[in-house]
């Protein structure tokens, strides 16, 4: 294990437990429960905090109520070492500087709209353009939202329960929003996330988790990982990485996971430099289906994605850069993480043919992923 990836669990355990290296003593010590609630800092004389989450194998989930953000992720890889899979940085100042949205939860609507327009019962709404001609994860409202934060327990394991309430008008949306995660450290190893939303008047919604993936705990590229993703056709974009409308078939594309494939075979055929593509899921709607599974070769770590969601973003961050350094100094790259971001089709608020992304008092958005980690020996 790296020292900065032990420093950070012996900070986690408290130093009495790094000094005995038995792992069967640390199990002993183990217990599924909410263990720390630390203050990060302040935004406009709100307390910004971290919450940290065990359960009884030991994994560990640190949440912050600043962006509903995914902090830490310490997973044990075959030998039962523990490291930090979630990428992420070492301040609260240094997420509210990154345009990334690393371990955020992105809402109104994630990814792309298309030169920030879309209409809606007979009237044309412009929303935030911060992304040249478009409008990119909303604005960036909810990933630098404050959330308010609710320590659950559950049968599942330990959570954590955050609300905010998007203003009507926010960023040119319309209708007031509000909103409840609720994040549970599961005892078989998952992290298990349900989006629920409602709205006061017919509005667009279209949420994503943002977490940086990369099994080898950022020791290298995800691209000797190996991906499949339960996927026959995907939304198809542009060169701009916008979407067109178009529903394509994978099969014959050097972007099919149908089986098996290390990230890094194909990435000279693929348009965009590497996979960021919207697949979508073999499953019925509202069925919560493992979908897409990863595994690291050199780390034995899995990692299984489940999801009610029609959809999958799947990035392997080609933009990636180090212009915010990341945590334990390691430094930032293209494909040093990959991200699943379930969901429904971007920018499908312009695309009637598309299924509906449009909530309000009639139909509320209630929509879970899960991320279940395990070994290969």
């Amino acid at each position: 294990m790296k020292l900065s990836h032990l420093l950070g669990l012996c900070f986690f355990f408290g130093l009495s437990a790094c000094q005995s290296t038995d792992s069967s003593n640390m199990n002993a010590a183990y217990k599924s429960a909410l263990i720390a609630t630390e203050k990060w800092g302040e935004i406009d004389g709100q307390d910004v905090n971290l919450y940290t989450l065990q359960n009884k194998n030991g994994m560990q989930l640190q949440l912050s109520n600043y962006g509903a953000l995914i902090v830490k992720a310490l997973v044990p890889d075959r030998n039962g070492e523990f490291a930090d899979v979630a990428l992420g940085y070492p301040t609260l100042e240094d997420y509210q500087r990154e345009r990334a949205g690393m371990g955020a939860v992105i809402g109104r609507y994630h990814n792309r709209i298309r030169n920030g327009q879309f209409e809606l019962e007979g009237e044309q709404y412009q929303v935030t353009l911060n992304e040249g001609e478009n409008s990119i994860h909303a604005g960036f409202e909810y990933q630098r939202a404050l959330w308010t934060a609710l320590a659950i327990t559950t049968d599942n394991g330990p959570g954590l329960q955050l609300t905010y309430v998007s203003p009507d008008g926010s960023h040119g949306f319309p209708g007031e929003v509000r909103t409840t995660l609720t994040y549970v450290l599961t005892e078989d190893n998952a992290i298990d996330l349900r989006f629920e939303a409602g709205a006061d008047r017919p509005t667009p919604l279209n949420y994503i988790q943002h977490a940086y993936f990369n099994l080898n705990g950022v020791s290298d590229t995800v691209l000797k990982h190996v991906v499949s993703i339960d996927a026959d056709t995907h939304a198809a974009y542009d060169s701009s990485a916008l979407q067109t409308g178009r529903i394509e078939s994978l099969r014959g594309e050097a972007f099919d996971l149908i089986e098996p494939t290390e990230i890094g075979a194909h990435l000279d055929e693929i348009a965009l430099g590497g996979y960021h593509q919207t697949y979508i899921l073999n499953k019925k709607d509202g069925e919560l289906k493992t979908i897409a599974s990863i595994w690291d070769p050199e780390s034995g770590r899995t990692m299984d994605v489940s999801t009610t969601s029609p959809t999958m973003t799947f990035y392997v961050s080609m933009g990636l850069n180090n212009s915010v350094p990341g945590k334990y100094g390691i430094e930032y790259a293209p494909f040093k993480g990959f991200c699943m971001e379930t969901g429904f089709i971007p920018d499908s608020v312009n695309y009637p043919h598309l299924p509906s992304t449009i909530f309000g008092p009639d139909r509320r958005y209630d929509e879970r992923v899960i991320y279940r980690f395990g070994v290969k020996p």
